[in-house]
């Protein structure tokens, strides 16, 4: 059987190492590890089945696995992936935007024949859309409104804020407080819009994909719209997603994305 490390064991990485402990992906899960060590220890305090290790740093997480599972932020994606590469290891990253902010990890990935996998996360049509690219896509924009709580703390946020001279309190309706590409969404919405990402790797591209970012402030899901005009037709996907109950930030249908798609690997 193949072993796995989890890099990263906050609400992802803990809800997909349960999942492992469960026996529901068909991986051995060796190793647990986050920069913040009793997240790390007190997700191994709650397994039943699996008695992973605690590693004490990056480099002794990544030896154990066959497969890193990324699920920490994408300003630390660059470290994980070198560090995954040089000790020859397949990663699978929950961090797609990293992928976005540091192309050369995939460059780096196909010259030493490394894999790297990530999954749909909270939105749905990524295969059709990956279809659509064999026949020339014309356009794809993603709007994903979302509760405005869920967006504190994010550049973004606040940088809209400064830009109208206002409070977050002040915003009273469903405003957009972003529109641009999804290089430029990453870094201003780096817990926010993976997705996005995720969508232009398998579309048309970082710059040509256009993002909308509205906030409601008496939002309870993510709404994520995606529309992709192409020489074979035009497809439009609309996806409400519930938040995580211990994370406003990550859709469920993120964390269930990534089981679905460790347990066909």
């Amino acid at each position: 059987m193949k072993t796995i490390s989890v890099v990263g064991c906050g609400t992802i990485g803990g809800e997909v190492a349960m999942a492992l402990d469960r026996d529901e992906i068909r991986l051995q899960l060796t190793s647990l590890y986050d920069v913040e060590k009793e997240k790390a220890a007190g997700l191994r305090q709650r397994l039943k089945r699996v008695a992973p290790s605690v590693a004490e740093t990056l480099t002794e997480a990544i030896s154990a696995g066959d497969l890193v599972f990324e699920a920490t932020h994408v300003n630390s994606l660059k470290e994980i992936a070198e560090e995954s590469f040089r000790l020859k290891k397949d990663l699978f990253v929950m961090s797609v935007g990293g992928l976005v902010m540091y192309p050369e990890i995939l460059e780096r990935a196909r010259s030493l024949g490394s894999k790297i996998f990530f999954p749909s996360g909270a939105i749905a049509g990524l295969d059709g859309i990956s279809a659509l690219r064999l026949s020339g896509i014309e356009s794809v924009t993603l709007k994903s409104t979302k509760p405005l709580k869920s967006l504190v703390s994010s550049p973004g946020l606040e940088r809209f804020l400064k830009s109208k001279n206002k409070g977050i309190e002040e915003i009273q309706g469903t405003e957009t407080i972003f529109e641009g590409n999804v290089r430029e969404a990453v870094p201003l919405f780096p817990q926010n819009v993976n997705i996005s990402a995720a969508l232009a790797l398998r579309g048309g591209g970082p710059e040509k994909t256009k993002v909308i970012i509205v906030a409601d402030p008496f939002g309870t899901k993510n709404i994520h719209e995606i529309t992709c005009v192409s020489k074979a037709g035009t497809v439009y996907t609309k996806t409400e997603n519930l938040p995580h109950p211990q994370n406003p930030k990550t859709s469920y249908l993120a964390i269930l994305s990534a089981i679905s798609r460790l347990k066909e690997l």
